[in-house]
């Protein structure tokens, strides 16, 4: 908050004037000058269900406020509802039931006036007013029943948790087993609005953002078309889209994302999926990919992305856009940190991740790989950047981390060479500083299994944090969210403040919206 305006009216005070001489006869008024604190910088509040308090310090230099009169006004200048005004208070203290004809970013302004001499002090704060369908957490997890269920925590002045928010009306089928949740993109020529997808093992469905009904015709399966499905051998299922992230409003370019399925094929589609896109021109058979679409995280645009063949144990390029789709192989060079086709040293990737990271020059974010060798079992990372596919950094892990190999969930840290994962209740964390070489056991959840692990990549991904979600049966679901410590000499995740909620499903993945 921020002291913008003070002036003073005094009026009837008499004008001297000397016309030969100047007297030195001065007439001062003392002014009661009124400071305005305690006020917010901004607040999130829900329209039409939320009430805001604020209780301002007021303090004046001559310690009278008997003179003062008060009032709140909410206003906005840019559209919509353009220079749109309204009191909403006349005392000292606000408490307003908020209600406004939009929802966005308005501008809230606490007026003190001494009525004695006119003197006016001015505060003003942001309100980001939102529905209570806005701006949260979506989690989709399993329900007592063993059923699909999505809730919703409303980020608003006071957190709400909205229970099954996709089940009543709003045509989910949840008869399925939960499989993922996301903010992905839509794509289109110079217009972008992402979409929530919503998946289980049964089918995939795009969702309303404002009223969480399944859009009409929106089901993956039924808008999926494979002309030779000889080597479709298994039932599969929607289980990610690309991309996603903070930074997809700004992306400019024509393209369209990429949906990956449980069996490892990739479609280059929006609302539409015609024939996997992970075949090289000039081998026969499908490059089943595993489920990681590694591209460069903080470009303004998508197009070119890295895969993992897992037939043919190597890394392939992808490119999906308005006009073609297709994929082609990388080249190793005598030298590299590390090879692009693994097959030859015996390595499988475990898991991928794109970053916030911008080691070597990589100004768009570098991607991480977990690989292990199969014959024996010592763990390796390769960093790379996605967008030129330029080999950043090899390291070697061997066995230095506890039961890496029974890891449920992983996740890279964009800020340090520290890689955490979970086994049963413990989450581990291990550093790969090259030399440094170690792993710690930073919490164990006792009873509590954890059942998710994820990197906030949509809201916050320069402040990499990362949220974990336990379950027992007699609490329910619980969500953390988690801050790295930032000793260099210790691997920490700590609750932020806050960042705690209860009582919820057996959570399987989460988004931002």
């Amino acid at each position: 908050m921020k002291k913008l305006l003070a002036y003073a009216q005094v009026l009837g005070l008499p004008l001297l004037l000397a016309c030969n001489e100047d007297q030195g006869n001065y007439d001062y008024r003392a002014i009661n000058e009124v400071t305005i604190s305690g006020i917010e910088e901004s607040y999130t509040v829900i329209n039409g269900a939320d009430k805001l308090n604020i209780s301002p310090v007021i303090t004046t230099s001559m310690n009278d406020d008997s003179k003062l009169t008060y009032e709140w006004r909410v206003q906005r200048s840019n559209s919509p509802n353009v220079n749109y005004r309204a009191v909403v208070g006349e005392a000292r203290d606000l408490s307003w039931d908020v209600s406004l004809p939009g929802t966005g970013e308005w501008d809230l302004l606490s007026r003190v006036t001494d009525t004695e001499t006119g003197v006016v002090s001015l505060a003003t704060t942001k309100l980001d007013v939102t529905t209570l369908t806005g701006k949260g957490i979506l989690l989709i997890g399993e329900s007592p029943e063993g059923n699909a269920q999505v809730d919703f925590i409303a980020m608003a002045s006071d957190t709400l948790i909205m229970k099954s928010a996709f089940n009543e009306g709003t045509g989910f089928d949840n008869s399925g087993k939960p499989v993922n949740i996301c903010y992905a993109l839509k794509t289109g020529t110079f217009l972008f609005t992402p979409y929530i997808w919503v998946m289980t093992d049964n089918d995939a469905w795009r969702v309303n953002q404002s009223t969480f009904e399944i859009m009409s015709g929106s089901s993956f399966k039924e808008n999926t078309f494979i002309i030779d499905d000889s080597e479709i051998t298994e039932d599969y299922y929607l289980v990610d889209v690309q991309p996603r992230g903070s930074f997809m409003p700004m992306m400019t370019f024509s393209f369209t994302g990429i949906a990956v399925t449980s069996n490892g094929l990739l479609f280059s589609g929006t609302t539409g999926f015609v024939d996997p896109m992970n075949v090289l021109s000039d081998e026969k058979g499908i490059c089943f990919a595993k489920p990681y679409v590694l591209y460069p995280f903080m470009s303004t645009s998508f197009s070119n992305f890295i895969f993992y063949d897992e037939v043919h144990e190597r890394f392939l390029r992808g490119m999906a856009s308005s006009y073609s789709s297709s994929c082609t192989r990388l080249t190793d060079e005598a030298g590299d940190a590390f090879p692009w086709n693994n097959q030859e040293v015996g390595r499988t990737l475990q898991y991928a991740q794109n970053t916030t990271n911008t080691d070597g020059g990589s100004s768009y974010g570098n991607s991480l790989a977990l690989m292990r060798d199969k014959n024996t079992g010592d763990y390796y990372i390769y960093k790379f950047y996605t967008y030129n596919s330029e080999k950043r950094d090899f390291y070697s892990l061997g066995k230095v981390a506890t039961d890496l190999d029974k890891a449920g969930f992983h996740v890279f840290s964009s800020k340090r060479t520290a890689l955490y994962y979970t086994v049963g209740s413990k989450l581990y964390g291990v550093d790969y500083n090259k030399g440094n070489e170690k792993v710690t056991l930073i919490k164990d959840f006792g009873s509590d299994e954890i059942t998710m692990m994820k990197v906030d990549e949509i809201k916050e991904p320069n402040n990499d944090y990362i949220y974990v979600a336990t379950y027992n049966s007699t609490d329910g679901g619980t969500l953390y969210k988690m801050q790295q410590g930032t000793n260099p000499d210790k691997l920490e995740l700590m609750e932020v403040p806050n960042g705690k909620w209860t009582g919820l499903s057996k959570v399987k993945s989460m988004t931002y919206k």
